[in-house]
């Protein structure tokens, strides 16, 4: 995977049960939010970046629970094959450390931060996060800047 010298990797940092705690914004999020989440996130990055690159790396770290898990993997792959077609969708996959049994990752990226916010504006995403609103799935996004 190429990446640029000072790219960005956003991962953003979100907890859907806590975010209003978390940021003093909202009480719980909202789809329709998400793309002022990205934005409130996006110039913090921009003044750590000595380059020209607006790739966007997602990793989002998902806590689920055992009994919806098939089910999880499942809305995954209907929202996978979506989000592929999106443009500027270079990569989106599901991840699962070997040694944990509640915890997912889903990795994406994006030419642009543009095409990013986009993918929040999409059914196919809103379809990911009613699931996980619906089942309590509480999940993690926090901007990070890639460094070498």
């Amino acid at each position: 995977m190429g990446r640029s010298k000072a790219g960005v990797l956003l991962l953003f940092c979100f907890c859907a049960t806590a975010h209003a705690a978390m940021h003093n914004t909202f009480a719980g999020f909202q789809a329709s939010e998400a793309e002022e989440i990205l934005m409130s996130f996006q110039g913090r990055t921009e003044a750590h970046t000595d380059d020209d690159s607006d790739a966007s790396n997602v990793l989002i770290k998902y806590l689920v629970p055992p009994p919806v898990q098939k089910e999880f993997i499942e809305v995954f792959h209907s929202v996978k094959e979506e989000t592929q077609k999106e443009e500027g969708c270079e990569d989106y996959y599901l991840l699962k450390p070997v040694t944990d049994n509640v915890t997912f990752y889903i990795y994406g990226r994006w030419t642009s931060q543009a095409a990013y916010a986009e993918h929040f504006k999409s059914a196919h995403t809103r379809k990911l996060l009613d699931f996980d609103q619906d089942k309590g799935i509480i999940f993690y996004i926090q901007p990070l800047l890639i460094v070498d």
